[in-house]
C-alpha cells in the first residue's frame, strides 16, 4: 500500500498543528511551514497558528485552518496562542522558531497550554541560535537549554546546530538534522515571464537575489560587485531583486539607487512575490547570489539547487556541496566568482541532493506516533 494514499493513512485520528508563521506576508519560513501544512495533510489532521500576522490579515487560500493570532503586543498574542493550543488535543505540536530568543520567553507558557500526552517538536530555522546563545548571559543561556531539552524532537537545519543540541546534552535520538527546503511546484506566470525575457534580451545572463531589505542579507554587495564587473570586465549582466516583508528604509533607498546607477535595463525589482511566483522566477534565471553576512539553512539555496541553477553565496556559513563560495561581504570577492560563473557554467552547481526532506520529517512525526 503507497504511504500516501488516504487508505494507507495511519492518522484518519492523529493530528498536527503547526506553530510559527503563515504567507502571507512571503519569506522562508513562513513558506516552509506552508510547504509542511500541504505535506502533513496527506496524512494528517492540519491546522496553523500564526503567532506573527493579525487576524484581520487574509490567509493564503487552503483547505486546513489557519488561525492568526498577533493584534497588539506580545502578551496579548501569546494568549491568542495559548487559547488556541487548548482549544482542542492535537497528537502532535510542530514549533517553528527562527529568532529563538523571543520564542524562549514564550515557551512555557505555550507548554502550559497543551494536554497531557502531546509530542512537542521545533524546527530551529535561525542561522544566528548558535551565535546568540553564545553572546548571552548565563541566566538566558539556561532558559534556552531548559527550553530546549523539554521537546521530545528536536530539528536542526544545519551541522552546526546539530552540534549545539550536543553540547547541552539533548540525545542524538531525539534530534534531527532536516534541511528547511521543501520542493515547490512550478506554477507559469505569464507577466513574470515576459518581464524577465525582456531583460534577458537586453542583458543575456540573469543573476537572482532575495531577502528582506536588510544590511544582514547584503543585497547592497551584489550590486556593488555587479558595478565592479562591468567596470573591470564590461560584462553587465542581468540582475532581478526580490524583496520581502522588513524593510529599513535606508538600506531600501540604498538599494534602490544602486540599481538605478547600474541601469534600469538591466534590473528588475519585485517585492513580496508569493511562492509560487518566487519559485517559476528563479527557474527562469541563470544564478542564485546569497550574499548574507549570516544565515541558517537556506531555503532558497536548496531551490535552486533542486532547479539546477549556479549558486554563488556568501562563506557565513556551510553551504551544500559544489556552492560557488566568496568571502562574505567582500565585493571584490563576489565580482570574481561572478565572472567564473559567467565563463563556466558548471561553476557553482551543487551535485543533485539525494536527500527526501519531506520523508525525513514523515518519519520524526510517525516516531512520535509510535511511542
Amino acid at each position: 500500500m503507497h504511504p500516501e494514499s488516504p487508505s494507507a493513512c495511519r492518522s484518519s485520528g492523529a493530528s498536527v498543528v503547526l506553530v510559527g508563521g503563515y504567507p502571507p506576508p512571503y519569506g522562508g519560513v513562513n513558506v516552509h511551514v506552508q510547504r509542511v501544512a500541504h505535506l502533513a495533510q496527506r496524512r494528517f489532521d492540519v491546522d496553523v497558528i500564526d503567532v506573527h500576522a493579525p487576524p484581520s490579515l487574509p490567509v493564503a487560500p487552503t483547505s486546513f485552518p489557519v488561525y492568526r493570532c498577533d493584534g497588539g503586543a506580545a502578551p496579548m498574542r501569546l494568549l491568542r496562542a495559548m487559547a488556541y493550543l487548548r482549544r482542542r488535543r492535537r497528537d502532535i505540536v510542530h514549533f517553528h522558531a527562527s529568532t529563538f530568543r523571543n520564542f524562549a520567553v514564550a515557551a512555557f507558557p505555550l507548554f502550559w497550554s497543551l494536554p497531557p500526552g502531546t509530542s512537542k517538536v521545533i524546527t530551529l530555522h535561525s542561522g544566528r541560535l548558535v551565535s546568540n546563545y553564545e553572546r548571552s548571559g548565563p541566566v538566558e543561556q539556561r532558559l534556552v537549554a531548559a527550553v530546549l531539552r523539554r521537546f521530545d524532537h528536536c530539528i536542526a537545519v544545519n551541522e552546526e546546530q546539530v552540534r549545539f543540541l550536543e553540547r547541552l546534552g539533548i540525545a542524538p535520538q531525539r534530534t534531527s538534522c532536516i534541511p528547511a527546503f521543501l520542493p515547490p511546484t512550478l506554477v507559469p506566470d505569464a507577466l513574470v515571464q515576459s518581464k524577465v525575457e525582456a531583460l534577458r534580451r537586453a542583458a543575456g545572463s540573469l543573476f537572482l537575489v532575495s531577502g528582506a531589505a536588510l544590511q544582514h542579507y547584503g543585497i547592497d554587495v551584489a550590486i556593488d560587485a555587479l558595478k565592479l564587473l562591468h567596470r573591470e570586465t564590461g560584462a553587465k549582466p542581468g540582475l532581478i531583486v526580490i524583496l520581502y516583508t522588513q524593510y529599513d528604509s535606508a538600506y531600501l533607498a540604498g538599494i534602490e539607487r544602486g540599481l538605478a546607477e547600474y541601469g534600469s535595463e538591466h534590473s528588475l525589482l519585485f517585492r513580496d512575490l508569493n511562492p509560487n511566483d518566487f519559485s517559476y522566477l528563479l527557474s527562469l534565471v541563470d544564478v542564485l547570489l546569497r550574499p548574507t553576512t549570516t544565515d541558517g539553512d537556506s531555503v532558497t539555496v536548496r531551490e535552486a539547487g533542486y532547479l539546477r541553477k549556479q549558486i554563488i553565496a556568501s562563506d557565513c556559513v556551510a553551504r551544500p556541496e559544489g556552492t560557488a563560495l566568496f568571502e562574505t561581504g567582500n565585493a571584490s570577492s563576489l565580482r570574481r566568482a561572478m565572472e567564473r560563473a559567467l565563463s563556466d557554467r558548471s561553476y557553482g552547481q551543487p551535485s543533485p541532493g539525494s536527500d527526501d526532506n519531506a520523508a525525513k520529517l514523515m518519519a520524526v512525526y510517525e516516531k512520535l506516533l509510535d511511542r
